[in-house]
């Protein structure tokens, strides 16, 4: 998986990829190629692809809308990003409030879940709502707002602020958190001007 952001500080951008690999513990032997793969009955046309990717679609009965919103706290005081303790309190007083479970990577707590929703830790302080399929965007937006209403309410408790935008013009690059999860993250960073 790769993420792609932009980041501004002190009058340069730069473009951050977030580079998720997943390593397999199965090795296979790649196997020759069969005739099949090696000669094409014709070429490759517009329609084939439009054909292809229209194979994978649902049918409209079973067509649902599903919300994913990212957001990023930081401390009021400083305007510095959230450490990852200040997340963890945060999860934590979500989950004790508003009955949310937790998602564990050994003892480090890295999301929440609750019914078909999630919210998961991201790259550069940031959490993420992962909203549940649902039908109407009325039951989407009624999601979100609940959503927003248990983040503000612990959050203010905390003294922190949260802003639904994945812009930083005042923290440079080492006030990020990049790696939360255990599993292998890297971040590549490439200034652009």
């Amino acid at each position: 998986m790769i993420r792609v952001s932009l980041h501004a500080s002190n009058g340069s951008v730069y473009l951050i990829l977030h580079i998720r690999i997943q390593f397999r513990r199965v090795i296979q032997r790649p196997s020759p190629p069969t005739e099949d793969a090696v000669v094409a009955t014709h070429p490759l046309m517009r329609q084939d692809l439009i054909d292809y990717l229209a194979s994978g679609c649902k049918s409209k009965e079973k067509w649902k809308i599903g919300t994913e919103h990212k957001k990023f706290g930081f401390e009021l005081g400083s305007l510095r990003p959230m450490k990852y303790e200040q997340i963890t309190e945060l999860l934590n007083g979500i989950v004790e409030r508003f009955d949310w479970d937790k998602i564990m990577e050994g003892d480090k707590i890295i999301g929440l879940k609750q019914g078909k929703q999630s919210i998961s830790l991201e790259p550069g302080s940031q959490f993420k709502l992962s909203g549940a399929p649902l039908e109407t965007l009325h039951q989407t937006c009624s999601e979100v707002n609940s959503h927003f209403y248990q983040v503000k309410v612990v959050a203010e408790e905390m003294g922190v602020g949260i802003l639904g935008i994945d812009f930083r013009q005042k923290w440079g690059i080492k006030g990020i958190l990049i790696r939360l999860k255990g599993r292998p993250i890297w971040t590549l960073v490439l200034k652009l001007t």
